[in-house]
């Protein structure tokens, strides 16, 4: 029985990714060969329409420059992985431009899609952030996220009271628990692949953030299970083999 595969692709933060732990997660995608890509949310940064203060120095690109080298990137991955499938969850810096529409230009706002702005393709699945932005699969959902304690993969699962993979918070944390009856809920979430120097300057001690992605199997049931790939000094460790 052929299981249906996904891929996770967590925070990405283009332009402020880091390439060398992108690419190594393109090419374990490439040999995963998944049915469906799932982006949790942040692919974009959106550094240029930040309500928080900028960094002159950092703020050279403008918007159509940023959403130009992401989407050419979104292009490659769903090109290299051949999924048939995509997903784009929006996350909080994607919203940033609503955002900045209704604080500098509120008579724009319904006639300015993020989807339409960013150029997500037609035929993917776009979920906007904030109550909508959930994709069900099965016993799992896919969301971005908004929780960022230490402990977020409890309070997610406590949250949502279901299995649930999420992003947000650039860290690798896998939660478990069963209720009375011995149904088991998971929260987890895969890391990042951004540049901790470039897109979260604004840490001002040392980043916990660690590089990952995540790759899930799904029986025809609903039933899914999903594994973490750490990508650690640019090296991953996963389907039987070594990347980086």
């Amino acid at each position: 029985m052929e299981l249906y595969r996904r891929a996770f692709i967590p925070d990405t933060h283009i332009p402020y990714h880091d390439a060398k732990a992108l690419e190594v997660a393109i090419e374990v995608i490439q040999d995963f060969r998944p049915h469906e890509l799932v982006f949790l949310g942040d692919f974009f940064d959106l550094y240029c329409v930040s309500q928080y203060s900028q960094d002159p120095l950092k703020c050279a690109k403008v918007l159509q420059e940023e959403i130009a080298e992401g989407k050419e990137l979104l292009n490659a991955i769903e090109r290299r992985s051949k999924a048939k499938s995509v997903v784009f969850i929006s996350g909080n810096h994607e919203n940033r431009l609503d955002r900045y529409v209704a604080e500098n230009g509120p008579r724009l706002a319904g006639s300015l899609s993020v989807r339409e702005v960013l150029g997500i393709p037609v035929h993917w699945v776009f979920l906007p952030y904030g109550q909508k932005g959930h994709y069900r699969m099965g016993n799992w959902v896919a969301t971005h996220g908004s929780i960022c304690n230490k402990y977020s993969a409890a309070a997610m699962v406590a949250k949502y009271g279901c299995n649930v993979i999420y992003g947000h918070v650039h860290k690798i944390q896998r939660y478990q628990t069963a209720d009375f009856s011995g149904r088991t809920m998971t929260g987890l979430t895969c890391g990042w692949l951004g540049d901790s120097e470039k897109a979260a300057e604004y840490v001002k001690n040392v980043p916990d953030y660690s590089h990952g992605l995540a790759l899930g199997w799904w029986r025809k049931s609903g039933k899914g299970h999903i594994d973490v790939v750490p990508i650690e000094d640019y090296r991953a460790i996963s389907l039987g083999r070594a990347y980086g």
